[in-house]
């Protein structure tokens, strides 16, 4: 069973990965991140990065940028491969972005350049 992060769990598209994930055997969402919890997801959410107390397999980023951020210096601290589907990043963003894959695999998902 592979275990995800879905960062941005609140947003449009971080409901539709969740119910995604939902629907495919051998995945489940371990937990979710995002600025509000709702409390109407079918997992934990947590608020603040600093209390993310689950460990998954992999991230799933679909976010705003300055959360992308967040989310990985939680994931290069504990080794996580994060996928980013998140839009909008500058140029010095993406290549910030660069430098967090010599720690950990990132795919980039979005239309970077």
């Amino acid at each position: 069973m592979i275990k995800v992060l879905i960062n941005g769990c609140n947003g449009k598209m971080g409901q539709e990965v969740a119910k995604s994930v939902l629907q495919t055997p051998d995945i489940e969402t371990l937990c979710g991140f995002d600025k509000i919890d709702f409390g109407d997801n079918n997992f934990p959410v947590f608020t603040n990065v600093s209390e993310i107390n689950l460990i998954p397999d992999v991230i799933i980023d679909f976010s705003i940028p300055e959360a992308t951020f967040t989310i990985l210096e939680f994931a290069v601290k504990n080794k996580i491969p994060t996928v980013i589907a998140t839009t909008g990043f500058s140029h010095e963003e993406i290549l910030k972005i660069k430098e967090y894959s010599k720690n950990i695999p990132i795919f980039m998902s979005s239309n970077m350049s």
